[in-house]
């Protein structure tokens, strides 16, 4: 289950990037809709990278606070929201507020993600989740602009924002359906819980002592 998890966040990262890169792939279309200069759609871009680093520590604390599975639902569906409502923008102001917005939710998936990683894998074994998750950045990247180009063509700009946000709200439901039947059982060291998976897995490659199992200096053989 652990490794599913994985996957999952890895997904929500490539949905994070979708999302993020409508603004971009879509800049042409946009700036001819809403009559914007280049200098006017710099300014909606500034909108919602200001936004997005703010986020980044107030992402991370969330995250702490309220733990992985709740910030992961939360961050997701607030981006897929505004995502989904940039479609009513009807000029300069609204679409840099709505952006603005959306950017207050999209960095949030990192710190969350990485908690997670460090909840269900043991520090000896977090490298390869880790790696897949950060994969995610590149793969969104590269699905980005023939994918919003496709819906684009196939529909309108206005319909692409609406799908690639409720594909979030979708991601969200089975996240908290699939994380709320999995998640560790201690909430003060998940990796080191003996009831949690990464636990579990570090037992079997532990070499056992009376009295206590010592971590082992590396994978059996």
């Amino acid at each position: 289950m652990r490794w599913f998890i994985v996957g999952w966040i890895t997904l929500s990262t490539v949905l994070n990037l979708l999302d993020r890169q409508g603004l971009y792939v879509l800049a042409p279309l946009l700036r001819q809709h809403f009559h914007m200069s280049v200098e006017g759609y710099s300014k909606v871009v500034s909108f919602f990278l200001l936004a997005y680093a703010i986020m980044y520590t107030v992402g991370g604390w969330f995250a702490d606070w309220a733990g992985e599975r709740a910030a992961l639902a939360v961050f997701v569906t607030w981006w897929s929201i505004w995502t989904m409502l940039t479609s009513l923008a009807q000029g300069v102001f609204s679409l840099g507020a709505v952006q603005f917005l959306a950017g207050l939710g999209e960095p949030g998936n990192y710190p969350a993600g990485l908690r997670a990683m460090t909840t269900w894998f043991s520090e000896a074994e977090r490298g390869l989740p880790i790696a897949i998750f950060s994969s995610g950045s590149a793969l969104g990247n590269a699905m980005a602009a023939p994918v919003i180009a496709a819906l684009t063509l196939s529909t309108d700009w206005r319909a692409t924002f609406v799908v690639i946000g409720s594909l979030g709200l979708l991601w969200t439901l089975v996240w908290l359906w699939v994380y709320r039947r999995s998640r560790p059982a201690s909430d003060e060291d998940p990796a080191g819980a003996p009831n949690s998976p990464a636990a579990a897995t570090r037992s079997r490659s532990s070499s056992g002592t009376s009295g206590f199992n010592a971590p082992s200096p590396g994978p059996s053989r």
